[in-house]
């Protein structure tokens, strides 16, 4: 890898440690200092907003490899954009490197209130009562325990709510089965 590939990938590690990860330690003012001492200010801000521009494309997408792959080869062949085919590889290389972590950020970004932490069901059949009608009626009970946003344990929300209403559909089902059979008999 050459010293100008080299540089340029440690400006995308820069720019996705101070916009993604929160490290605020690291300032284009800092990256400019220790990557591209000898380029203007002029170019050097070109540079950092076109990358910049790049990886928030990219990381809004949500774009596998091969979607990126496309993206960067069509940034190339724009006709003012100063985007070379060598910063394309480099940035294809980060991007596979960074693509989840970047995703993990944007999305804890966007939740706002308590998760779901730990969910647990059971389906309960009452076997004796005092009348018939209560005997083998199924009865569902949910707990749900929620997570403040601030623990970094935390799962992602949208996985628990599709799990949750996966499990609820199950619950339907089977007190639509223990109807059926109740009836039956």
């Amino acid at each position: 890898m050459t010293d100008e590939n080299r540089n340029y990938l440690g400006l995308l590690n820069g720019l996705a440690r101070h916009y993604y990860y929160g490290d605020k330690d690291i300032t284009p003012e800092y990256l400019k200092s220790e990557l591209y001492q000898s380029m203007n200010d002029e170019e050097f801000q070109h540079l950092l907003t076109k990358s910049r521009g790049i990886i928030k494309s990219m990381a809004s997408s949500d774009m596998d490899s091969k979607q990126s792959e496309t993206f960067l080869a069509s940034q190339v062949k724009k006709k003012d954009s100063n985007f070379s085919e060598s910063q394309a590889k480099v940035m294809l290389k980060f991007w596979r490197n960074h693509k989840d972590r970047v995703h993990e950020s944007l999305a804890q970004r966007c939740i706002w209130s308590d998760k779901l932490k730990n969910l647990s069901w059971r389906i309960d059949i009452q076997s004796k009562g005092k009348h018939v009608e209560q005997i083998n009626v199924p009865t569902a009970i949910v707990e749900l325990q929620l997570e403040n946003n601030t623990q970094e344990e935390m799962s992602e929300v949208c996985d628990q709510v599709f799990l949750l209403i996966r499990i609820f559909s199950s619950i339907r089902k089977l007190g639509d089965c223990c109807q059926i059979h109740i009836s039956g008999s």
